[in-house]
């Protein structure tokens, strides 16, 4: 046996084999380096974190909604330092090409259709799910409204989502019917010669 047959192939091509320990550190790194290409990367105005401890993302989902952040949670908050705002995104559940419920946490003024638009980005790409959920009290028109302008669609009614008699509205958006996403290019490009009457013969 040669001497390179013990040798990973990280130590052949000289470069770094640590894998992320968890799930959140992989989405998390993928969004980082993401952002990091942007030109104006350094002097943005939004900037992004994904290392916000899961406790500290449990205590701020459970204060502002009353639920938990439930099972395998992916996280990631953008927030302006110049305005000292900030919204939270957790996906909570999620698997590979499937669906998870999307609970957020904003200040008033920091969502925006930039800010929307790197969130299904990253709920789509980055985690590489083909369904996210939001759930919504029946009484907040507001953010009903918001997530109708987002691009979900309306699904129905949750009974006692909330509680006995708190009900909850369901919307949901499919990576497939994403507008915030590029489009892919086509697999057979269409036909662009002229309508056949028109060929010279």
């Amino acid at each position: 046996m040669a001497a390179d047959d013990d040798q990973t192939l990280g130590e052949i091509l000289g470069v770094n084999e640590v894998a992320p320990a968890t799930w959140q550190e992989l989405v998390g790194g993928i969004l980082l380096d993401a952002a990091a290409k942007k030109p104006e990367a350094a002097s943005a105005p939004v900037q992004i974190a994904v290392n916000d401890p899961l406790a500290w993302v449990d205590e701020q989902i459970r204060a502002a909604t009353g639920r938990q952040v439930g099972t395998l949670p992916v996280w990631v908050r953008f927030y302006r330092p110049a305005q000292n705002i900030g919204a939270l995104f957790v996906l909570s559940a999620p698997h590979p090409l499937d669906g998870a419920d999307l609970v957020m946490v904003a200040n008033r003024g920091m969502v925006t259709r930039g800010l929307i638009r790197d969130v299904c980005r990253w709920a789509f790409y980055a985690t590489n799910l083909t369904r996210v959920v939001v759930r919504i009290p029946v009484e907040r028109a507001d953010l009903q409204d918001y997530a109708r302008r987002a691009g979900f669609a309306f699904e129905g009614v949750a009974r006692d989502l909330y509680g006995v008699g708190a009900d909850g509205q369901v919307w949901a958006m499919s990576a497939a019917r994403c507008r915030w996403l590029p489009k892919p290019p086509l697999a057979i490009p269409p036909d662009v010669s002229p309508p056949f009457s028109l060929k010279v013969h």
